[in-house]
């Protein structure tokens, strides 16, 4: 037999024994996971407000009755969360951001204050998040609303923002606390590796 057909949550599927056949489905499949991303890419700039060159990698998801604004230039890698709750929320973005793969910026939570079985069925704290313009965010931060963080920031991988970045600092932690102020005017820093 050259194939295995069955069925998956109403997809046919697919797997061949022949490795040239192979390499087309999962070619066909990468095709369908480019038009399916580019299909939710054209959704998402209906609901909010994208600039056309602003860009999110697949698996980023922009969700939430409130307002999101990306500015130009801006990306977003893959598996990334931008959440603003309730309608009245709002997180903005500036321009030429680089935001890693697996961030996640929320503009509410439940209540951290009295007993959680109450906190889960009432109303969530919430306030907006703004992002100033050329920040870079590594890979898995969680930014929490109330955040503002400042032009020409660099936030560390795996931090949790709690509180206002100032502009041109470098933070990282949890939760992000600053290492260092940056200095705007001088020459670009080099990476140094040792080993």
């Amino acid at each position: 037999m050259s194939h295995v057909v069955w069925i998956a949550g109403g997809v046919l599927i697919v797997v061949a024994r022949n490795p040239r056949a192979r390499q087309r489905l999962g070619q066909v499949q990468a095709l369908a996971r480019v038009a399916a991303h580019e299909n939710y890419v054209e959704d998402i700039r209906t609901r909010y407000h994208l600039h056309h060159t602003a860009r999110f990698a697949s698996g980023t998801e922009l969700f939430g009755s409130g307002k999101i604004q990306i500015d130009e230039g801006t990306y977003l890698g893959r598996h990334c969360y931008v959440c603003a709750q309730p309608a009245a929320a709002k997180v903005e973005i500036g321009r030429g951001c680089a935001i890693s793969h697996s961030v996640h910026i929320r503009t509410a939570s439940y209540r951290t204050h009295g007993d959680f079985a109450q906190a889960i069925n009432s109303d969530l704290d919430w306030a907006n998040i703004r992002i100033g313009n050329s920040v870079w965010i590594g890979a898995h931060v969680f930014i929490t609303g109330g955040v503002t963080i400042g032009d020409n920031s660099i936030i560390g991988a795996n931090s949790v923002v709690t509180r206002d970045v100032p502009p041109n600092s470098i933070v990282g932690g949890v939760p992000a606390h600053l290492i260092r102020l940056k200095d705007p005017s001088g020459p670009p820093s080099s990476l140094h590796l040792s080993g």
